[in-house]
């Protein structure tokens, strides 16, 4: 881990309840820069809650968001890339009705297609995944670990300062697993924040710097 002096993000007393059942309770936690967190717990215990509220899909009932030491509780989902963050889901979504290529290449993004594209040649590298010859292709027509993959992709090539990612393994074989930790575990070491939920305590305890457990 590099400039763990160095608050990214911080969560300050999030409380979130539903129908009067407390799905989060004044939950606090930082996240350095160049951080792997990992955010395990059983099934129910708010993981996927938190993450909504620190991507501002929900309103916390209470509590503070900050990056980089200010507040962005009120910003809209859609303003958060602007500051760097970016996360996967526990279900993938990527734009189904998009073929691969449009999925990477988004509209706010063909001015810088060409810086894409190496991005794109050097992450297939990496990972050692045939997404080239699949680029016109749908994602709803490619595999479970390809859709993730892709989801992960469009992330990755986005310029990052924090990333979310919600059970990021589901359905990988276990080369791509390793694939995945190794290059979170790169972009780490230069400096991004990676905040991830997994059940996978295998992988959770091989990647992440710190654990913390909810219940």
């Amino acid at each position: 881990m590099t400039n763990q002096k160095n608050i990214l993000h911080s969560v300050k007393n999030i409380s979130k309840s539903f129908s009067g059942i407390a799905a989060v309770q004044n939950v606090s936690l930082n996240l350095f820069s160049g951080e792997i967190l990992g955010l395990t717990g059983t099934n129910g215990s708010g993981k996927t809650t938190l993450f909504n509220i620190i991507s501002r899909l929900i309103d916390p009932d209470s509590g503070d968001l900050f990056i980089n030491g200010e507040s962005y509780i009120n910003l809209k989902p859609s303003k958060l890339n602007r500051l760097g963050l970016f996360r996967s889901f526990q279900y993938t979504q990527n734009w189904n009705e998009l073929t691969v290529r449009e999925n990477l290449f988004t509209p706010n993004m063909l001015n810088e297609e060409k810086l894409q594209t190496t991005k794109i040649k050097k992450l297939i590298k990496i990972f050692d995944i045939d997404f080239e010859s699949k680029l016109d292709r749908m994602p709803k027509d490619m595999s479970v670990g390809e859709q993730r993959t892709l989801e992960l992709f469009r992330i990755f090539i986005r310029n990052p300062k924090l990333i979310l990612l919600d059970e990021p393994t589901v359905g990988l074989n276990f080369n791509l697993i390793q694939k995945i930790g190794e290059y979170i575990r790169q972009i780490a070491n230069d400096g991004i924040g990676i905040l991830i939920i997994s059940h996978d305590f295998v992988f959770i305890k091989k990647f992440a710097d710190r654990l913390l457990f909810m219940d």
